[in-house]
């Protein structure tokens, strides 16, 4: 300022009249009168800004609370009563809602309803429904931005989340991959993993520390860790030691990613609310931890898929049946194993865990389940008889529990797609691009209307009744595979898994809840069944644990 009334007195000519004008000028420029009034039109800007932005904001709410319903195309599909949509801005409904919802909404296979920002779903309530969403027009519909965000900064990008022509062709080699066969030979690795993670339990078991008393012990990562062991020998040939908890080991690494927490879930929900791209920018621990764990296991991925593609082909492995399809570049490849870690362990052990739970509150379930393993299986060392997967699989009851844990208590609670095709329908119903889409196989396996008056109730007899469907009236009442050309690759390998997992731990161990009175079948006082998320058991759940000597 002072250079410019410089300049000004420099250039001023000699004439009064002049003179008295500019230094009226000159006055008007002056710092101590320019700056308030700069500051009252920067405060004036600030309040039309702040004026404008309500306003928007505004008549953004009206839009999306009462507009915007009203010209949906399905509008005229029956709905719950949410209450008043204000409320509701930043709830996304869980699964005791959409289960009310079934019991309590007559619908011809569609029900709408509103979740975060009041954003339209259409719920898939029958098996009808979800026919035509899984297997008549399977890639008319794929995940929505904000799980495949989520997925792919979890497993990375991998066949549970490719789509279209893309996962066809991934398909295609992973059925290879995955063949009855080839998972056949899997018992050999799986009952050693299991056998180790025996030895861990009687190990924890017998031990007082400051976290557990003897007697009491938490199989939550023990689990977890011998699937992923598992599936590291059998998939990759590469002995992850996950049961060891070696520092810095991938195996240990990935079960800290994966665990549940309620400090996780709170984030999980934020990144629902506010977007997954910003919320993986905040500076939160949990997101620092994930990008941490996620370069360690991406940096083995790319060892373990280098080692294979410079040796010779005489691995007998998944990756190597990939490499071999010759339908991979290296990063997908990269990318596969690092989703398939996730994949192939994380829900099966999810299930286990869901079933030692049922089993431990179903005392009489526990004992003739032990019977018949130790009918069949007289000792834990006939684990390793060369017959040992015929035995299992012909073992009545056990494979009764098994599906039973899967139908009572599906890890998939809700599932989500959204419409990328203009000539989409469900039930003949009209999906216009861009509408999400939910369906639940925890609730189709749990609907009475279905499966009969017990539907809710953990009763491994209705398989022992009627083996292939358990009585439903339906195939497609039974979902926790999924269906269509999307359904799960890995089921025989998870089945498998499931028998050698329950006739180890429950031939070797008696198991009781630590509050017997306390509890539920359902689980919610353990678990965590957010909307977006798999139903898991939060961590440090704990159960009285006894071992079965005799058959040690």
């Amino acid at each position: 300022m002072d250079s410019f009334n410089d300049s000004i007195s420099f250039s001023a000519p000699a004439h009064s009249g002049h003179v008295v004008l500019l230094n009226h000028i000159k006055s008007q420029w002056h710092v101590s009168v320019l700056l308030p009034r700069l500051h009252l039109l920067s405060s004036a800007i600030l309040t039309y800004a702040a004026v404008a932005t309500l306003l928007a904001c505004a008549g953004w709410l009206i839009f999306i609370l009462f507009i915007r319903p009203k010209l949906s195309p399905h509008r005229h599909l029956p709905s719950p009563d949410q209450g008043w949509a204000m409320f509701g801005l930043l709830h996304e409904p869980n699964i005791n809602e959409l289960e009310h919802w079934i019991d309590t909404i007559p619908n011809d296979g569609l029900i709408r309803y509103f979740g975060l920002w009041n954003e339209e779903r259409l719920f898939a309530t029958s098996p009808d429904a979800v026919k035509d969403l899984l297997v008549k027009q399977p890639y008319a519909f794929v995940k929505p931005h904000l799980q495949f965000v989520l997925a792919d900064n979890v497993t990375s990008t991998g066949l549970l989340i490719l789509e279209g022509d893309v996962h066809r062709r991934a398909r295609k080699a992973f059925n290879t991959a995955f063949n009855a066969e080839r998972v056949d030979k899997s018992y050999p690795v799986m009952l050693n993993g299991v056998m180790q993670l025996v030895d861990k339990i009687a190990e924890q078991t017998a031990q007082d520390t400051d976290s557990k008393p003897a007697g009491q012990t938490s199989i939550l990562r023990g689990v977890s860790a011998a699937s992923v062991d598992i599936f590291g020998v059998w998939g990759l040939s590469r002995p992850f030691n996950a049961l060891a908890e070696k520092p810095r080991s991938i195996g240990k690494a990935y079960i800290e990613l994966l665990k549940t927490t309620k400090r996780g879930q709170l984030t999980l929900d934020v990144a629902a609310k506010i977007g997954p791209e910003l919320a993986l920018k905040l500076p939160l621990r949990a997101v620092k931890t994930m990008r941490s764990i996620m370069s360690l296991v991406r940096q083995t991925a790319e060892d373990v898929v280098a080692e294979h593609e410079h040796e010779d082909a005489s691995k007998d492995d998944m990756l190597q049946v990939l490499i071999n399809s010759n339908n991979f570049s290296h990063k997908e490849l990269v990318d596969e194993v690092v989703h398939f870690l996730a994949a192939a362990t994380e829900t099966t052990a999810g299930s286990i865990v869901w079933g030692i739970h049922l089993l431990s509150r179903h005392r009489d379930m526990q004992s003739r389940l032990r019977e018949e393993i130790h009918t069949h299986i007289p000792s834990i060392k006939c684990l390793t008889n060369d017959n040992i997967s015929a035995t299992l699989e012909r073992m009545p009851y056990l494979n009764a529990v098994i599906r039973e844990t899967l139908r009572f208590h599906s890890m998939n609670t809700i599932l989500w797609r959204q419409c990328v095709s203009s000539t989409a329908t469900i039930r003949s119903h009209h999906i216009p691009i861009g509408t999400k889409v939910t369906f639940s196989p925890w609730a189709l396996q749990r609907d009475p209307a279905h499966w009969g008056p017990d539907a809710r109730t953990f009763n491994p007899e209705r398989w022992l009744l009627d083996p292939i469907s358990g009585g439903a009236d339906h195939s497609y009442s039974f979902l926790n595979f999924g269906a269509g050309p999307r359904r799960c690759i890995g089921e025989t390998y998870a089945k498998v898994q499931m028998r050698c997992m329950f006739s180890a731990l429950i031939g070797a161990f008696e198991w009781a809840p630590i509050d017997a009175d306390k509890g539920s079948d359902v689980g919610e006082e353990i678990g965590d069944n957010h909307a977006l998320t798999l139903f898991k058991i939060l961590e440090g759940w704990k159960l009285r644990c006894v071992k079965v000597d005799e058959w040690l």
